[in-house]
C-alpha cells in the first residue's frame, strides 16, 4: 500500500483552479470534478474564439464577449471554491502516479490555456486609445476602440472606412483616420471641398456643432456618407495640388478637417501603403460618454 501523504492545502488548491479551472481538483484529487472543470473552461475558450473571430465586429459582438468575460470569472470563482472545499473535506491523501499528477496536469491545461489567449491575437483584434481631436465628431479624445486586422477585413477595405496604420515616416506610431481613396483614384481640396477623380463630394450642411465650427455629411461615390467638421474659418487644407494615387497607395483624412495631419500633408503623414494598414476600427468599448460605449464605428 502507498504512503499516505500530508493533506493539500487548501488555499493553494483554489489559486490552483481559479487560475486554470480544474487543477485545483487534480490536486485535491477530485478528477470527476477536474475533467468538468476543464472542459467547461475549454468549451467556453472555444466559444469565445469563435465569437471573437467574427469577420464583422459590433455591438452584438462585443456584448457576447463581455459576457462570456463575465461567465470566464464566474467559472473560475466556481472551481477555486469548489476545490478548497475539496481539500478542507478530503481524506486519504495518496501519492498520485505521473498520469494523474498536479504536474502533469497543469502542463496540460497551462499550454490549452495559453493557446486560446494568443489565438485572438492571431485573428486580429487589437485595441487601441483615441490621443487627439483629429477624427472628430466619429471619434473624442479618451475614446478606446476595438480594430479588426484579420486578412480578411484588411483585404475589403473601401472608402468610408475608419482604419488604423502605422505613420509611413515612422512605422512605431499609429494612426487612426478615414480612407477616403484607394489605389488609382485621384485626390484634391478645392476651395474646402473634396474632390476625388475630378468631381465634387457631395455634402450636406448639418449646422452648427460649436460657435464658428459646423457640421458636414459627406457622401463618398460608393454611397457612403459620413459627417465631419468644418471651421468657418478654413485652414491651409482647403486648398491642395491634385494627387493619383499608385497602385498600393491609400488616401486618408481625419473628420475634423481643419485640425488633422493626414494625406493631405505629405510631410506628415502623405500617402498611406496599403501594407502599413493594421486594422480597421470597429467597436467603441469605452468613453467618457457612455451613451457611446458599444457604438459602431462608421
Amino acid at each position: 500500500m502507498r504512503p499516505l501523504n500530508p493533506a493539500p492545502n487548501a488555499a493553494w488548491a483554489a489559486v490552483l483552479s481559479f487560475f486554470v479551472p480544474g487543477l485545483g481538483q487534480v490536486y485535491a484529487q477530485r478528477y470527476r470534478a477536474a475533467l468538468g472543470f476543464a472542459l467547461a473552461s475549454i468549451a467556453n475558450a472555444t466559444a469565445f474564439v469563435a465569437v471573437t473571430g467574427a469577420t464583422l465586429l459590433s455591438p452584438a459582438v462585443l456584448a457576447a464577449t463581455l459576457g462570456m468575460v463575465l461567465f470566464t470569472i464566474a467559472l473560475n470563482g466556481a472551481a477555486a471554491l469548489h476545490a478548497w472545499h475539496a481539500v478542507r473535506h478530503g481524506h486519504d491523501w495518496v501519492r498520485p502516479g505521473w498520469r494523474r499528477s498536479t504536474w502533469t496536469w497543469g502542463v496540460v491545461l497551462v499550454a490549452i490555456s495559453l493557446g486560446f489567449e494568443i489565438l485572438p491575437e492571431d485573428l486580429g483584434w487589437s485595441a487601441f486609445t483615441v490621443p487627439s481631436s483629429s477624427m472628430l465628431p466619429t471619434l473624442q479624445v479618451g475614446d478606446r476602440f476595438i480594430a479588426d486586422g484579420s486578412e480578411a477585413a484588411r483585404a475589403a477595405l473601401q472608402p468610408g472606412d475608419v482604419i488604423v496604420f502605422r505613420l509611413p515616416r515612422d512605422p512605431s506610431v499609429d494612426y487612426v483616420k478615414r480612407l477616403v481613396a484607394l489605389p488609382g483614384q485621384t485626390v484634391q481640396m478645392q476651395h474646402g471641398r473634396l474632390m476625388i477623380d475630378g468631381r465634387e463630394v457631395p455634402q450636406e450642411d448639418l449646422g452648427a456643432a460649436a460657435p464658428g465650427t459646423y457640421r458636414r455629411r459627406l457622401t463618398l461615390p460608393d454611397g457612403h456618407s459620413y459627417v465631419v467638421l468644418k471651421t468657418e474659418a478654413g485652414s491651409v487644407l482647403d486648398d491642395t495640388p491634385a494627387t493619383t494615387l499608385g497602385p498600393d497607395e491609400l488616401f486618408v483624412m481625419g473628420d475634423n478637417l481643419d485640425d488633422s495631419l493626414d494625406s493631405r500633408v505629405p510631410s506628415a503623414v502623405g500617402l498611406v501603403p496599403r501594407e502599413l494598414v493594421i486594422g480597421r476600427a470597429a467597436v467603441i468599448f469605452w468613453s467618457r460618454d457612455a451613451g457611446r460605449i458599444g457604438q459602431a464605428i462608421r
